[in-house]
């Protein structure tokens, strides 16, 4: 069924249907062996390779899909743009300064010292860009917030049950990130497994509720544990319940009766019903000749249209639901259980860090 059913249970469908656990003790939350355990949902290749599956053609050989081709390269903008701080300030620019150096040659210097400069202009912008978001836009109370884009602060609660256990630790949280790093021949971490949850959570502040819908959110959260092993690296980040919130992204109020409708559910309910006709002859076959005439369907549909009546009050009795989610033009999304003032101070501080290595690129 669609409509007003969709509207208001969407959110909680997600959150309330049944997680699967690790299949490894809570202590450590690591197998006996040491090893990681084939964690259920999540593929053991990477996720843009897992992205972009391949697909036989007729004669055998392996193509992948233009629609594949597409979800890759949106994976691969939406890790960019919410990994930006780990991909340019985790010594990108340290690395390309001691490749010059072993360069031993002033054109390779300088090719190094360019590549820097590109990378700092970069990264400058996209801190700056956070800055002024997070500075800028002036809180918002959830019952009196505008539709639109907005800031909210409040205290993070799970939309449903049952809790969501995180995938390492187990530990209940509203939200998880983790990845599992195994050390290679050259004593290097690999990645072998990652992932987060998209399962929506709540943000209550003294006036009301917001469901948060994190999926494409760039989260920031103080909550990051890391252990070893054998020879296996685990980290994992969480937003648990009762953390203090800050959200920036599209508020909007969703009406449960103006998103009902009518003639959807109604044809929806018939093609439900259609697909077990035997329990459908036998509710209005009334002259038992194995098929439906015109009055006998009449009051199919009549009876159909009660019921939609029913749920239509039903709806309207529903309270509205205000989401905040992913802003479509692009504009920062954002949660985080820091305050408002640290986040500022971060971007102010990498926004300064990258003007002057950007200059400090300029004048080497």
């Amino acid at each position: 069924m669609q409509g007003a059913r969709n509207a208001v249970w969407s959110f909680q469908t997600r959150s309330e249907r049944r997680r699967n656990a690790p299949d490894f003790p809570v202590s450590g939350g690591l197998p006996p062996d040491g090893a990681p355990a084939a964690l259920p949902g999540l593929p053991r290749e990477r996720p843009l390779a897992a992205a972009s599956a391949l697909h036989s053609s007729p004669s055998g050989e392996q193509r992948i899909s233009p629609d594949d081709c597409q979800q890759t390269l949106t994976i691969m903008l939406v890790s960019l743009r919410r990994n930006y701080a780990q991909l340019v300030t985790s010594g990108a620019q340290l690395l390309l300064v001691v490749a010059g150096i072993q360069m031993e040659s002033r054109k390779g210097w300088l090719y190094c010292l360019t590549a820097i400069a590109v990378i700092s202009v970069f990264a400058w912008l996209s801190a700056l860009s956070r800055l002024r978001a997070v500075r800028d836009t002036p809180t918002s109370k959830v019952a009196s917030a505008a539709q639109g884009y907005v800031e909210l602060i409040g205290r993070g609660h799970p939309l449903g049950d049952p809790p969501l256990l995180s995938k390492l630790s187990l530990l209940p949280c509203l939200w998880y990130r983790y990845k599992i790093e195994q050390s290679n021949s050259k004593n290097k971490w690999e990645v072998v497994d990652s992932g987060e949850t998209s399962d929506s959570f709540m943000l209550r502040d003294d006036t009301g509720a917001c469901v948060i819908d994190p999926e494409q959110a760039e989260i920031i959260t103080r909550h990051h544990d890391q252990w070893h092993q054998g020879n296996y690296r685990y980290t994992e980040w969480k937003l648990i319940k009762g953390d203090p919130l800050y959200v920036i992204g599209q508020f909007r109020t969703q009406n449960c009766a103006l998103e009902f409708d009518n003639r959807a559910e109604l044809n929806a309910l018939l093609a439900e019903w259609k697909r077990d006709m035997p329990e459908l002859h036998a509710r209005f076959d009334l002259n038992n000749d194995g098929e439906l005439d015109m009055n006998e369907w009449t009051l199919a549909r009549q009876a159909a249209k009660r019921e939609v009546a029913k749920k239509m009050r039903e709806a309207q009795a529903q309270p509205n639901i205000n989401i905040i989610c992913q802003p479509r033009d692009g504009k920062l999304f954002l949660i985080s259980n820091l305050t408002p003032e640290k986040l500022s101070r971060r971007y102010l501080f990498w926004t300064w860090a990258h003007l002057v290595i950007f200059f400090s690129a300029l004048g080497g």
